[in-house]
């Protein structure tokens, strides 16, 4: 892994794919709104020289046990095209400050690589968040990251951007109770929201 001692600053995107916005079991057009919030914060971001850009998307196989959990037809298969990052993200793809980790689980936390770039990035003061859903990936990876920072005394404030993140609704999934419970749960442990 490269040196990453020079980053004071993350902008971290969760799950900005194919598989939630365009096409696919689980997409909802609608998230399509957070895009252009999120690509603003990418051209500010790769331009920093103090800020690391990590780019969260789905990276399931068959064998998947969270499909069985959510009882979810197969979603993010890796290799598929709803496992790849929406066009507007193609740009950033190769910059030299990004990195790309994809997840097996709702928590990016869990990611291969992840803790560890965590644990490289000593410098680290804030983490910008944007992305879906925020209910369930984006909640589940911010309060252990959040957990996990405070497990080993490292001040580093967490933001989510409020026009960067959406979930997505259903019959049985209400966007707004959904997002609303999310927010107040992830404020009450701290989590910035701007």
């Amino acid at each position: 892994m490269r040196n990453l001692k020079c980053y004071k600053r993350m902008l971290l995107s969760i799950d900005t794919v194919k598989g939630f916005i365009l096409k696919g079991a689980l997409h909802d057009e609608t998230i399509a709104k957070i895009i252009p919030c999120q690509v603003a914060l990418l051209e500010d971001a790769v331009e920093d020289q103090e800020c690391l850009v990590v780019l969260i998307g789905e990276g399931h196989t068959l064998q998947s046990i969270e499909f069985k959990r959510f009882n979810d037809e197969p979603h993010g298969l890796l290799g598929d095209e709803e496992s790849e990052f929406v066009d507007e993200f193609q740009p950033f793809l190769d910059r030299d400050n990004v990195l790309i980790f994809r997840k097996n689980s709702t928590s990016f936390m869990f990611a291969p690589g992840f803790i560890p770039m965590l644990d490289a990035c000593v410098n680290l003061k804030r983490v910008d968040v944007n992305g879906c859903c925020t209910d369930i990936c984006v909640s589940n990876g911010v309060l252990p990251m959040a957990n996990y920072f405070d497990e080993y005394n490292r001040d580093v404030d967490i933001y989510v951007h409020e026009r960067g993140v959406e979930t997505y609704h259903t019959d049985v999934h209400d966007r707004d109770t959904y997002s609303g419970a999310a927010k107040l749960l992830m404020k009450q442990q701290g989590i910035h929201f701007i």
